[in-house]
């Protein structure tokens, strides 16, 4: 019944500039389309409603007022996040409802709503992957981690355990050589998973020595505002995602964190090596140590049996024959031999014996040496080779190189570590999407595991020019609006690497690893 309200077709939202105004940049409306008619109040009539949205389509009654349309497309940015199945209809008193109503209220009333819609990226059109299974609460949808220890309601609504969260935060407290920035303090309410209470999650910025992230510190301080002009509300936090991942794993700037991978099952630590012959955008941190890994690795990986399969003449080896080595061994056995033999024949002699059996062998011997051959392993001489020696094992064998390195599908932070995703513009066959942004890399610090599921506290840069606009660099701006993600670690739909590389905005190839804060 919810498709046959949304025949095909549509028409671009009412109120669009109205919404665009308030939903800000971040969130492409203009996809989203709207139906009227016969076919859409009837199917309004059948399940009691006045609009709802099923995927990127919104089925209104009648002609709808500017709260009911920002209600509605309210959800569909909640659905494209992947909180709750694109369609279902929430009770009114579950937590996405309210959401969405707050967010129709601010636009009513000429306010930004951004801080209340779901951040990060969305789920690539039409994927039907979710994170975690969705489930009915009580309360409301939400993401349970695997555990059962957690609930991520929305961007901002996380429940825990008070043992998870008091596990979280000793560890946090752990990293780097004084600690994370990031405290996970608990707020009002509750919610209950299985009979357990799970406590509302509250992120607390805390002020540490050195003045780091003294912006920042400021803005949480009594009184202060974030670059909006913000005083209340949640915590204030970095828009550069590099640098509220940095806040999470106690990364004071500089050279102060290393990628983590696995040589052979020992874990390493790595700065990165820099790649001159690429472009500017793609030289940054997270490309550098993505590069250390393929160079350090590739060459043991290649070399070793178990991995023959993988492995392609003229890419990862070359093939030598012996011939040289065979006459050089036969000439010295055959001169031996022969100057053993012309002692003993009457007018040869030692010396002539040895020359005639030195030629002999050395025949023999290159003729031996020509029919056997060795393979002879390259070893990357630039990172653009050892990117096309990794493209070149095959789907099987990079997998088997991610999953020994850990790196891609297979990366695992601990807490207070972070995910870090490289965009891969150099590698052969490389390719942005048309239509979509292409960033040079994503970061994510881990606040919390549930099982073996990373929660994540996150945020993502405005554009240069709306910061320009506030007066700083996007570097420097600051906001509210920061988001909790939950993904999985061993179903690779859940992956962090996946739901980033699905959603387009790190083009074709990329490199998803974890980073440390040195300590």
């Amino acid at each position: 019944m919810a498709t046959s309200g949304v025949p095909g077709g549509g028409e671009r939202l009412p109120h669009l500039a109205r919404l665009e105004e308030a939903f800000g940049n971040r969130h492409d409306l203009s996809s989203i389309r709207a139906h009227q008619g016969n076919a859409p109040a009837d199917a309004c009539d059948t399940l009691g409603a006045e609009a709802y949205a099923t995927g990127s389509s919104i089925a209104f009654r009648s002609a709808p007022s500017l709260w009911l349309t920002a209600h509605e497309a309210a959800h569909v940015m909640q659905h494209r996040h992947g909180l709750g199945p694109a369609d279902a209809f929430d009770a009114a008193d579950a937590p996405l409802e309210q959401q969405a109503s707050a967010i129709a209220d601010r636009v009513v009333a000429g306010r930004s709503a951004k801080d209340l819609l779901p951040r990060g990226e969305p789920r690539a059109a039409g994927s039907d992957v979710q994170r975690y299974t969705v489930e009915a609460l009580p309360a409301g949808n939400a993401q349970v981690g695997e555990g059962r220890q957690s609930a991520l309601f929305g961007a901002q609504s996380l429940y825990a355990a008070p043992g998870l969260i008091s596990g979280a935060n000793a560890n946090l407290q752990k990293v780097g050589k004084q600690g994370s920035y990031i405290e996970l303090g608990t707020g009002g309410g509750s919610v209950s998973v299985d009979g357990n209470a799970l406590s509302k999650v509250e992120p607390r910025f805390l002020t540490k020595p050195g003045g780091a992230h003294a912006g920042a510190e400021k803005a949480n301080a009594p009184g202060g505002t974030d670059t909006e002009g913000t005083a209340n509300g949640p915590m204030a936090l970095w828009t550069d995602c590099g640098r509220s991942s940095a806040a999470v794993t106690g990364s004071t700037g500089g050279d102060d964190r290393s990628v983590v991978y696995r040589d052979n099952g020992v874990v390493k630590l790595g700065k990165g090596i820099d790649d001159a012959t690429v472009s500017d955008w793609i030289k940054g941190g997270p490309n550098a140590m993505a590069n250390q890994v393929y160079m350090d690795l590739l060459p043991g990986f290649i070399a070793r049996a178990d991995n023959a399969a993988f492995v392609v003449e003229g890419v990862h080896y070359d093939i030598k024959s012996n011939t040289a080595a065979g006459a050089l061994g036969g000439a010295a056995v055959g001169a031996g031999l022969g100057a053993l033999v012309g002692s003993f024949i009457g007018g040869v002699g030692a010396g002539p014996g040895a020359v005639i059996g030195g030629i002999i062998g050395a025949i023999g011997g290159a003729i031996a040496g020509s029919q056997t051959q060795t393979k002879v392993f390259r070893k990357p001489a630039t990172i653009a080779e050892a990117k096309t020696m990794y493209l070149a094992l095959g789907n099987a064998g990079m997998d088997k190189f991610d999953k020994e390195a850990g790196i891609n599908f297979y990366a695992n932070p601990e807490i207070g570590e972070s995910y870090s995703m490289a965009t891969e513009g150099d590698m052969p066959g490389f390719k942005s999407y048309p239509g979509e942004s292409t960033w040079n890399y994503h970061w994510a610090g881990v606040i919390m595991k549930d099982g073996s599921d990373n929660i994540t506290l996150e945020n993502f840069a405005v554009t240069a020019a709306y910061a320009a606009s506030k007066g700083v660099s996007s570097w420097n701006f600051i906001d509210r609006a920061w988001n909790f993600s939950m993904y999985g670690t061993t179903d690779k739909s859940q992956t962090f690497h996946q739901e980033h590389l699905a959603s387009k905005t790190h083009g074709s190839h990329a490199t998803s690893i974890a980073v440390r804060t040195d300590i």
